[in-house]
């Protein structure tokens, strides 16, 4: 799993960081983390997610990159999922909802599992 991680990684230039709706500090945390690390790869990163951060939060690094609008999921190689055990936590923009607005093929990680949505 972690090879198949990796080569996504590698061979993706535009990622997709998001996490569970109602959102946490491991949440945000994790995903800034991600965002930093592909940043240092030379990625295109965009984290989104559905719920603003909440203010305690907004002293993290990078915070401010952080959106609640999101277009079509079309443009993005991978999309990763953290910290977020249930598809339906996604909240609205996970695929196959009405306000996907796309139906891309996506690389999904849960925790420990890595799933294409």
């Amino acid at each position: 799993m972690i090879r198949q991680i990796a080569e996504i990684i590698q061979k993706g230039r535009t990622f997709l960081v998001t996490s569970h709706v109602r959102l946490d500090g491991d949440a945000v945390g994790s995903e800034l983390a991600l965002y930093e690390a592909l940043r240092g790869q030379g990625k295109e990163v965009v984290v989104y997610n559905q719920d603003r951060t909440p203010q305690m939060y907004a002293f993290l690094p990078d915070a401010g990159v952080i959106v609640n609008r999101l277009g079509p999921l079309d443009g993005f190689d991978a999309v990763f999922v953290l910290d977020c055990s249930e598809i339906e936590r996604m909240g609205k923009k996970r695929r196959g909802s009405p306000e996907s607005g796309g139906s891309s093929t996506s690389t999904t990680t849960s925790r420990t599992t890595t799933t294409a949505i």
